[in-house]
């Protein structure tokens, strides 16, 4: 035991930059599973504490726990053949280990402000900064104080960083070790209100060229000189009617207020539509980003898709009708149809547990893209008891409905789903968003030209439920700016 307080106290010793003289580090195999087994444990508390009272342990989480450290214990190797030092090896492991334990509290802190509901702009990518600085700055000093040059410490450091957290985040995410019982396991999934009519998976996946080519030749043309905006949605699970009804309230609503009418697409796997719409599967979202990209001026239209499913910790898009064998969509091959497509201007939308994983794929000096929760998160309003998940309430029903800004409106979505999430006692799913810097200027062009249609319109004004006097100054400019 006295070995192992007096590795935390090292620990702390070079988060904080205290003098290292007196500072011992016991290094010895038994040392590095004590401090693993610390580490386990304060994962598994952290996400007890974060979890709602009907949470279940997910023991696959341990394999993925397995699975990370054998990767820090590759990268750690790999450092020590880099500093051709061997015996480097244990004491780099035994001192990271040492580390975590005051950075889980540091994490812990960022949680307990976000689930006090103190909407505090910025803090989870700040507190995410604050963790990796501090394990950078920690490696670099135990390797100085091991007799390792400077600029080699510093190097090194880095290069262990940027060899494990990429390695663990590809081949063995974080995985929550307590999970809402719906997620634990199928026999928890509520089916679909309309019952499965008997497919014929032949004839029904032979039909989907016919409707999905019907579908994009219903689509209107881009208008030269205008920024058109093309919305499509991707419902890909169809035991539950949420999905479904909350790309057709998102549809609706985007044809009314942001003049997509007859510019909208969706690709829904349901018992209610698949005689009518393509189906929600990997070929036909390909195959519909490549229509679209044909269709829409590449250099001045926008194009918003909305993906909304069930999600899972290796950030994976549950996909599901009937028995058909169907693909699930991952971030790296959403980035690859994306960047085949040749459309400059994205907003992509992702409403899943686990959402933000998808972020780091897709993030781009053109691109808004957003996530209903963090990379490690749930979120929450899936089953047939709800009409829309918590984050596409959040951000079209009840902020889009009323303002054009897409980031403002995130924003306002962010602090109203952890204020909903706190009053039900739910651990806060830290729905993020990234925007290129090119893509703000866009979308601010387009929510002025989308004002401009709402104040020469008679019927139904679309700003009426926005702030009057930014209406009017949207008016003025769209005034100004037309010929």
């Amino acid at each position: 035991m006295g070995g192992l307080w007096a590795n935390l106290k090292t620990g702390g010793r070079l988060l904080f930059l205290r003098p290292l003289q007196a500072a011992q580090l016991a290094v010895s195999f038994d040392q590095l599973l004590a401090l693993v087994l610390i580490d386990l444990g304060l994962q598994i508390t952290g996400d007890w504490l974060q979890a709602p009272a009907t949470a279940q342990f997910n023991p696959w989480s341990l394999l993925y726990s397995c699975a990370g450290w054998t990767l820090v214990g590759l990268a750690a190797w790999l450092v020590s053949r880099f500093l051709r030092r061997r015996e480097l090896l244990l004491p780099l492991l035994v001192g990271l280990y040492s580390l975590l334990p005051l950075l889980h509290l540091i994490q812990w802190l960022g949680v307990a402000v976000e689930s006090a509901s103190l909407a505090i702009e910025g803090l989870a990518p700040a507190l995410a900064a604050l963790v990796l600085l501090g394990l950078a700055v920690g490696l670099q000093r135990l390797l100085r104080w091991k007799g390792v040059a400077p600029l080699r410490a510093s190097f090194s450091a880095l290069l262990l960083l940027l060899l494990w957290l990429p390695l663990t985040a590809t081949y063995a995410p974080y995985a929550g070790f307590w999970l809402a019982p719906y997620e634990v396991g199928e026999e928890a999934i509520v089916p679909a209100t309309a019952p499965y009519a008997p497919l014929d998976a032949e004839t029904l996946l032979m039909a989907q060229h016919q409707q999905l080519t019907k579908a994009l030749n219903g689509l209107e043309p881009q208008r030269p000189g205008v920024t058109d905006l093309y919305f499509m949605a991707y419902a890909p699970f169809a035991s539950e009617t949420v999905f479904l009804s909350e790309v057709q309230i998102i549809r609706r609503l985007l044809e009314q207020r942001f003049d997509a009418q007859g510019r909208a697409l969706t690709l829904v796997n349901h018992s209610d539509t698949f005689l009518q719409q393509p189906l929600a599967t990997a070929a036909n979202l390909r195959l519909a980003l490549q229509g679209l990209g044909q269709l829409m001026d590449p250099e001045e239209d926008v194009l918003v898709l909305y993906l909304t499913s069930h999600g899972s910790p290796d950030h994976r898009l549950a996909a599901e009708f009937g028995e058909l064998p169907l693909t699930e969509l991952t971030p790296g091959y959403l980035a690859r149809l994306l960047e085949q497509t040749g459309i400059r201007w994205q907003v992509v939308l992702v409403s899943a547990c686990y959402g933000g994983g998808y972020l780091p794929y897709l993030e781009g000096e053109s691109r808004f893209v957003a996530a209903a929760a963090a990379a490690d998160r749930t979120s929450f309003g899936c089953g047939n008891d709800h009409d829309m998940t918590y984050f596409g309430n959040a951000l079209f029903r009840e902020q889009l409905s009323q303002e054009f800004s897409l980031i403002k409106a995130m924003r306002q979505a962010q602090r109203s789903i952890l204020e909903r999430e706190r009053q039900e006692s739910l651990p806060p799913s830290l729905p993020e968003f990234r925007v290129g810097e090119a893509m703000a200027i866009k979308w601010q062009q387009l929510s002025e030209r989308l004002a401009g249609v709402a104040c020469s319109r008679t019927d139904k004004p679309l700003v009426e439920a926005d702030d009057p006097q930014r209406a009017q100054e949207y008016c003025k400019r769209a005034a100004a700016a037309s010929p």
